[in-house]
């Protein structure tokens, strides 16, 4: 699968496997290019479309593993799992704002909105 790389000038170049870790020169500009290695742990597309086409039936727990994140979208990822599903909205029959269910009177327009409807 091929690796795509930026040159310093800008250029995207599409570049084989067995060029990872070496360097080399744009062929627009010849600007020097290392190619990255590939990240370990990370999913590649072949491993996307293996999980997708398997029936895997772990590709969710899979998707929720979030050890190779950042720390700020570990806790973003954790933030989420603990919020549960989110409370049900309705929208304002005079500006389409989307409230709170529980809203009767809609915060932009001050419209009294009586029931759920769907946004």
């Amino acid at each position: 699968m091929p690796i795509k790389i930026t040159c310093p000038n800008g250029h995207t170049l599409k570049v084989s496997d067995d060029m990872a870790g070496k360097t080399g020169l744009c062929p627009h500009c010849k600007a020097k290019i290392k190619v990255p290695e590939p990240v370990a742990g990370g999913l590649t597309e072949d491993d996307i479309l293996e999980i997708i086409s398997s029936g895997n039936q772990n590709w969710r727990q899979q998707a929720k593993d979030t050890s190779g994140l950042d720390p700020m979208a570990e806790r973003a990822a954790a933030r989420r799992a603990t919020e549960g599903p989110t409370p049900p909205r309705k929208a304002c029959p005079r500006c389409n704002a989307a409230i709170p269910g529980g809203m009767r009177i809609c915060p932009n327009c001050k419209t009294y909105v009586a029931e759920l409807g769907e946004i």
